[in-house]
């Protein structure tokens, strides 16, 4: 809960400078302050894939240990969880690597997809289908 209660916070004050950047007629497109403030929102927002990434861990480990929902979707959401953390990695610690790796990365992310999807679509088990084993 954490995680995503940071991430959130993150996310809002990024999305608060790229706001603040197009919104006011007296910030130059060109200018330093204008640059600076998509800076921090660009950074920002790669800043908050490590606290989405670790959200997923204990999210996956859950969907392991329950049986409420197939283990499968609990394995991709790890996958995911990797796969933001080596988002954020590159951005920062590798950019040149960066653009090359993100559409790979993309597609490893589908476990959030596949998640809503089964939500969505299957819902979790009753109790009853649980005792039924169906």
């Amino acid at each position: 809960m954490a995680f995503a209660l940071a991430g959130a916070a993150i996310a809002l004050i990024c999305k608060l400078a790229q706001t603040v950047t197009t919104a006011i007629p007296a910030i130059e497109p060109q200018s330093n302050t204008a640059g600076t403030l998509l800076s921090f929102y660009t950074n920002g927002g790669m800043a908050n894939e490590i606290f989405y990434g670790l959200w997923l861990l204990p999210l996956g480990l859950l969907i392991l240990k329950s049986d409420l929902i197939p283990k499968v979707i609990g394995i991709l959401l790890l996958v995911t969880c990797v796969c933001h953390l080596i988002d954020f990695g590159t951005f920062f610690f590798a950019p040149g690597v960066s653009a090359t790796v993100q559409p790979v990365l993309y597609a490893g992310e589908i476990g959030e997809f596949v998640l809503v999807l089964w939500l969505l679509i299957k819902g979790v088990k009753t109790r009853e289908q649980r005792v039924l084993k169906i």
